[in-house]
């Protein structure tokens, strides 16, 4: 492992890196039953969006390991609890490592808003663990520690112990996500690459882990059945579903209950622009507006401004 560890040492250190963590969309969410442990088994039609955090990563053997967020966040957690830095932890021990070689200097600039279901503290821990694959996977192949393939697949499997949107956003793009966020798979879905959004951001945020205490007290789901996703079914097969029939959130009825004035956004919104829906469990919503003039979202943006909410117009990437 040392020759590997030199020759890394080598790719890695005296440079600025800087890589994009991009938000996701689920442009679709149903919950199709709940397992035993009480995790609820989802299906989620995903898509990496233009909004993207920016990191700058720099590896050395002179400093200790830190993690520090900036702008829309700042650092609230130690680096030990760090989602970055557990990713980063979590690569050397795929690789077989017992403990981190060098270290790792990460500052991130937030720019997706926290607590909107737009997974950007997912995103960038994946980014991470994209990048170690990009840079080491080669040496780990040449040295004969694991092959590419097999890093990439061991990382997305192992990546699960992150959170439940790692698995995903390792993969990025447009994707089916199913049980718990562990079985993704990529789709081509014809016109889905070139729509417009706009993301409503409440003054509110909706926390994940508030919210599903909120959900599981309010909805009862029976132990073990599970509900077919039959559009997502004919989807994965190749045929074409109208896109307004995918975009279905079931958390939409209890963030309205858990928080009612982003619920009263979301109508606000709706009036503008018909095929609006959460993404995920949190308070962001989107709006397709491919198609809409600029002045009807200036005439949204002013029937909005009363409320606080930042917009933001991304695209499907």
């Amino acid at each position: 492992m040392s020759d590997f560890v030199e020759d890394s040492s080598k790719v890695l250190f005296g440079h600025s890196w800087s890589v994009s963590a991009p938000a996701k969309i689920n442009l679709r969410l149903k919950v199709l039953g709940r397992r035993g442990d009480g995790y609820h088994i989802l299906s989620m039609l995903n898509a990496s969006v233009s909004l993207c955090d920016e990191a700058t990563l720099r590896f050395d053997n002179a400093s200790a390991s830190t993690v520090q967020c900036v702008g829309l966040e700042s650092t609230k957690v130690a680096t030990a609890d760090n989602l970055i830095f557990r990713a980063y932890e979590l690569f050397w021990k795929v690789c077989g490592f017992t403990s981190i070689p060098f270290s790792l200097q990460a500052v991130v600039d937030k720019h997706i808003p926290v607590g909107g279901g737009l997974g950007g503290g997912s995103s960038d821990a994946a980014t991470l663990l994209r990048f170690l694959i990009q840079k080491l996977g080669p040496l780990l192949e040449q040295h004969g520690v694991i092959d590419q393939s097999g890093l990439e697949e061991k990382l997305l499997n192992a990546s699960q112990t992150l959170g439940a949107d790692v698995p995903y956003a390792l993969r990025r793009g447009v994707c089916w996500v199913k049980g718990v966020g562990e079985c993704v798979t990529s789709l081509t879905i014809p016109h889905l690459e070139k729509l417009v959004l706009l993301l409503t951001v409440p003054r509110d945020s909706v926390p994940t882990v508030g919210f599903y205490d909120f959900y599981r007290r309010n909805k009862s789901l029976p132990e073990g059945e599970l509900v077919p996703d039959r559009e997502m079914e004919i989807v994965h097969s190749g045929r074409t579903v109208a896109l307004d029939s995918l975009f279905v959130n079931d958390f939409e009825p209890y963030i309205r209950q858990f928080r009612p004035q982003v619920g009263e956004q979301l109508d606000v919104a709706r009036e503008f622009f018909p095929l609006t829906s959460f993404t995920g469990s949190g308070s962001v919503y989107f709006s397709v507006v491919s198609h809409e003039s600029e002045q009807r979202i200036s005439e949204y943006r002013r029937a909005i401004e009363k409320f606080g909410a930042g917009l933001r117009i991304v695209k499907v990437i």
